[in-house]
């Protein structure tokens, strides 16, 4: 029986020993910090940001290209006297012109007078049996020169009466005017005149006036030169000499274009303006173009002397004269337009979105470093659990983990803000583009284009001051002795 109590006695005894050494394992534990200071966060220095520019203002564009006035004179070339003629003063002279033209310039006054009565006189219609103004300026050159003019309208008759009397129908007799203008063609398009476009087409083709010869007409004169001399030689309407009107015309210049590039107003303009160009077809909107139909009339005038005893050539001329030769106060040509940015929008837009996206990246760090300072402040703090010793290692690497996963956080924050900083975008390096928006050039004055009454009557004015100026200084070549 005392062995049974010992027995249990013992037992009892390893039992509390275990009992107590278990219990001072499971004992109050301290886990100490991790740093005792708190570690150093490099923060990177706050953004940058870019300035935002700000777009030029749209500037006007201005080309004004002045034409002055040229000197003309007719050449030694243009005019030939032949040598050893002797032209009296007082000689007369009769002036002799295709008369193609006079039937179609006859019939197409009396369509124009059908269809609006008392419409002014226009140069390139023929009106009480005269030509226009232009035989007009003839005349009054040839009287200058010394000559005794005859009146054309008594040789006409003269020259009907010798036709008739060999029998030599008077040509488009009995045609009606209007078929007689539809013989005639306009201008460069082909299509015949008739009693309804006439005034149209006038417009585009005579439009103010113009020719009075044409080659076809001149392949149908009226008379050759046989039957002239034959009327001048009449003792009735006799005269010594015949001017032969082989072409006096005022028309559109149709020559080379004007250039353009080289001129120096347009230079000066190219180089002040980057980015503006001469164009090319299908770019005038956006460049100055290359070239410009010269803006103005031509007038042109050939005429021959011959010398109605003889049947000789005592003189000839041919003569051109430009619009420029008469207009006082040359021609002004101006190109206006605008200069506008055409990449403002993509500088703007990309520098604004690259300073918001540095703005981001930089409180993303932000936001990372208060974290990392809280997980150091999490792990400078003792911390007491109850259990055994391994339990509190366990518990010290979860809170270095915490802590280094937070530095990893902040250090690709870091990363990609300054990569962002650093990779600056290319719009901020552009400088301006710009584009160009050009009106179509505007002539003054515009010779071409008369769009008023006003228009008219000043383009009217011109071709008789043309006129003027090309008889006057080719008629002046005539050498007349007293």
């Amino acid at each position: 029986m005392m062995k049974i109590t010992r027995s249990v006695v013992n037992a009892n005894a390893i039992i509390v020993a275990v009992a107590m050494v278990f219990l001072a394992g499971c004992a109050t534990q301290t886990v100490p910090p991790l740093y005792t200071t708190m570690p150093k966060i490099d923060m990177p220095p706050p953004p940058q940001l870019l300035k935002v520019p700000v777009p030029p203002a749209q500037k006007p564009i201005s080309v004004a290209i002045k034409i002055p006035k040229t000197t003309t004179a007719v050449s030694a070339e243009s005019a030939i006297m032949r040598r050893g003629a002797v032209i009296k003063a007082g000689a007369s002279v009769v002036i002799s012109v295709p008369s193609a033209l006079q039937r179609i310039q006859d019939a197409s006054s009396r369509v124009k007078d059908a269809v609006n009565p008392g419409a002014k006189e226009t140069i390139g219609f023929r009106t009480d049996g005269y030509f226009n103004v232009l035989e007009q300026y003839i005349e009054r050159e040839l009287i200058a020169a010394g000559f005794l003019v005859k009146d054309r309208s008594r040789f006409e008759a003269k020259l009907r009466d010798l036709r008739d009397g060999v029998g030599v129908a008077p040509a488009n007799k009995g045609v009606a005017p209007v078929q007689a203008i539809a013989s005639a063609q306009a201008a460069g398009d082909g299509e015949a005149l008739s009693a309804d476009n006439l005034f149209e087409k006038g417009r585009q083709f005579v439009g103010v006036m113009m020719s009075l010869f044409t080659d076809k007409s001149s392949r149908e004169e009226m008379f050759d030169t046989a039957e002239v001399i034959r009327a001048a030689q009449d003792g009735s309407v006799s005269a010594d000499y015949v001017l032969q009107v082989n072409d006096l015309s005022v028309r559109h210049y149709t020559g080379e274009p004007m250039m353009l590039t080289s001129r120096p107003e347009v230079q000066a303009v190219l180089g002040e303006n980057p980015g503006l160009r001469v164009g090319v077809a299908g770019e005038e909107r956006e460049a100055i173009p290359a070239t410009l139909a010269q803006p103005w009339m031509l007038a042109h005038f050939n005429a021959k002397l011959i010398n109605v005893k003889t049947g000789t050539i005592d003189w000839i001329g041919d003569f051109s004269v430009e619009s420029l030769a008469v207009l006082e106060d040359g021609m002004t040509i101006d190109i206006s337009g605008r200069r506008l940015t055409a990449n403002a929008k993509t500088i703007v837009d990309a520098i604004n979105s690259f300073n918001k996206s540095l703005v981001d990246f930089y409180q993303n760090v932000q936001v990372a470093s208060n974290n990392l300072a809280n997980a150091y402040r999490e792990v400078m703090q003792p911390v007491t659990y109850y259990g055994d010793y391994g339990g509190g290692e366990a518990m010290q690497e979860q809170r270095k983990a915490k802590t280094e996963a937070a530095e990893r956080v902040f250090a690709a924050q870091v990363k990609a803000y300054k990569s962002a900083r650093d990779n600056l975008p290319p719009e901020s390096r552009m400088d301006w583009a710009y584009i160009y928006v050009l009106d179509q050039p505007a002539v003054t004055p515009d010779l071409a284009n008369p769009k008023t009454e006003n228009d008219d009557q000043r383009l009217m004015n011109h071709v008789r001051a043309l006129g003027s100026k090309i008889t006057h200084d080719l008629l002046g070549t005539l050498k007349v002795t007293e």
